[in-house]
């Protein structure tokens, strides 16, 4: 080895040795690649050859510096605001829910007194509280009836109100059911008058149920023409 000239052992994982000759040292020279960040852990080496742990790179936060899922004021603002929970009836919807009501208890008590009309069972004991329901009901059916048909042809948006559809379609509903259940009765009565079984004459169970079905059919008729009329 000239002398001056510091030895250097690259690349053999050794390090360098300076000449102690001369008192000069150098630095190392290496050929090693800039450090990269890798997502995941690995080994890397430093310039002195020996075996150290690489880090990943940190990912980011999810959402952390995307413009794109960050709020505005605007939006922040709208998210603060109260969100309706329950649902309530307009002005009108009351009124309409207030007149079926009447409608449904007249109806049951205008029944009342045709099955037992039917049925021969009119004492007064008998017929007293559903006529004093049909006094008390009726009157105010007709109140709310007329209120709301004034009202209609004043506004004729208000047959699309959605609490008066909700309410008459509630009618329509059971007003069917009561009427399937009815016809269901008397046939199921007519075939155990076939096969000798003891009840009802077959006039008098015909007669209930026609008065059933003119009675309450005529409710679910008459909702069921005019929520398709609303339709139309």
């Amino acid at each position: 080895m000239d002398q001056g000239q510091p030895s250097h052992n690259v690349g053999s994982g050794q390090g360098y040795q300076p000449d102690y000759k001369s008192g000069v040292s150098s630095p190392p020279q290496t050929s090693a690649q800039p450090y990269t960040p890798t997502p995941s852990w690995g080994m890397g080496q430093n310039p002195q050859g020996s075996a150290f742990a690489v880090p990943a790179a940190p990912l980011p936060f999810a959402g952390y510096g995307n413009e794109s899922n960050q709020l505005t004021p605007g939006q922040a603002s709208q998210s603060d605001q109260p969100v309706p929970v329950v649902k309530v009836l307009s002005v009108r919807g009351v009124e309409n829910v207030m007149m079926i009501l009447n409608l449904w208890i007249a109806d049951a008590a205008f029944l009342w007194v045709a099955l037992a009309m039917i049925n021969g069972q009119s004492g007064f004991s008998i017929l007293a509280f559903p006529i004093a329901t049909l006094i008390v009901c009726l009157p105010l059916f007709a109140f709310f009836f007329i209120r709301l048909k004034r009202a209609e042809l004043a506004n004729p948006a208000l047959r699309f109100d959605p609490s008066k559809r909700r309410i008459t379609q509630i009618t329509q509903i059971f007003t069917y059911f009561v009427c399937v259940s009815n016809v269901i009765g008397f046939v199921y009565e007519l075939l155990a008058k076939v096969g000798g079984g003891q009840g009802m004459s077959i006039g008098k169970s015909f007669l209930n149920m026609l008065a059933i079905l003119i009675i309450v059919g005529g409710v679910l008729a008459y909702y069921w023409n005019d929520e398709h009329r609303t339709r139309r």
